[in-house]
């Protein structure tokens, strides 16, 4: 029986120096688990970082463009105030381009197209459902070639935009291309009569241009703050969970090399190792740490157990050689 133990004892010693070429090369190549974590982390941070500046420029885009639209319906709101609702409803009724009222009224809102500093002024029949909204006085000067004749189709306001603009009080379109003056925003706001009834719309245009300036401007002394801002915040960020995970993961180091030590068979390195870990916290790495130290010492009980039965077998094989001995000794003097 005790011969059996220490011939167990000396399989696993031969058997552990074999493999413990491929251990190490398996030790060298393998990472750090707090090194993945981090490198986790700082892809997070910067998709969070990428992210913000999305979500940060599409505000801006969309935050310049509501205020730009919003000036836009104030603007048509004021010229609709200024007109008389009563002379457009005649207008309407009369479909007259050639007559001194359409002139008239023509005249009157290119002046307030230009007090009001806009590229485009312009009063609309009411809308027709499935149609585009149709000029009925454009705000340009009578002697304009490109000014929309009377019933011509808007390139840009729908039906749609018309029910929006009298159930909104007001409407500012998206940013459209037009094939006359390029990159253009709308804004249109009911007109209505004293009783409340819409008579026709009132719009004006504005040049997309100074949007996109405003854009631009508002992006390019933001952006780079925020981007600062982000990015100390994102390393204090991962300096943080770098410090975390070490002190979390500690235990697994040490515990890695008590492993490595016991295997080369240098027992007393492997004690003192495990003496001097500290598991704080109830986690499953800290439940881990406590019942892997104890396996090691009760391991190390049985490897002492096992010492002490290999050297008391060995004392009784001495003791039969030296029985042997004597036996042979007097064996020899009676045959003598």
């Amino acid at each position: 029986m005790y011969l059996l133990a220490l011939i167990k004892v000396k399989i696993l010693y031969v058997y552990s120096n074999e493999n413990d070429a491929k251990r190490r090369i398996f030790m060298k190549k393998s990472q750090r688990l707090s090194d993945k974590v981090l490198l986790f982390a700082s892809i997070v941070v910067v998709l969070i970082v990428g992210l913000v500046i999305g979500i940060l420029y599409m505000n801006t885009n969309n935050s310049v463009e509501g205020a730009i639209g919003r000036d836009g319906v104030s603007k048509a709101q004021t010229i609709a105030s200024l007109v008389d609702v009563e002379s457009y409803k005649k207008l309407i009724d009369s479909d007259d381009d050639k007559s001194t009222l359409y002139k008239d009224l023509r005249e009157e809102l290119n002046t307030l197209r230009i007090h009001n500093g806009l590229l485009y002024a312009y009063v609309l029949y009411p809308p027709t459902e499935g149609e585009n909204l149709k000029f009925l006085v454009d705000g340009l000067p009578l002697d304009e070639e490109m000014a929309g004749a009377m019933g011509d189709p808007s390139e840009v306001l729908t039906y749609k935009d018309g029910q929006k603009a009298i159930d909104q009080d007001g409407y500012y379109s998206a940013i459209q291309k037009s094939e006359t003056y390029g990159s253009l925003m709308s804004a249109i706001t009911p007109l209505k009569d004293s009783e409340g009834n819409t008579v026709a719309f009132v719009g004006v245009d504005m040049m997309a241009n100074d949007v996109q300036a405003v854009q631009s401007d508002v992006l390019k002394h933001t952006i780079p703050y925020i981007v600062i801002i982000l990015l100390i915040g994102g390393v204090i960020l991962i300096g943080i969970i770098r410090f975390y995970t070490n002190r979390l993961l500690q235990p697994l180091v040490v515990l890695k090399d008590v492993a490595e030590q016991f295997a080369d068979g240098d027992i007393r390195s492997a004690e003192q190792g495990l003496d001097a870990i500290k598991v704080a916290g109830n986690n499953e790495i800290s439940a881990f740490a406590r019942a892997f130290t104890q396996s090691m010492y009760k391991l190390k009980e049985t490897f002492h157990l096992i010492h002490g039965t290999a050297l008391n077998l060995q004392q009784a094989i001495d003791n039969i050689h030296s029985s042997t001995g004597t036996v042979s000794s007097s064996n020899s003097e009676v045959a003598n």
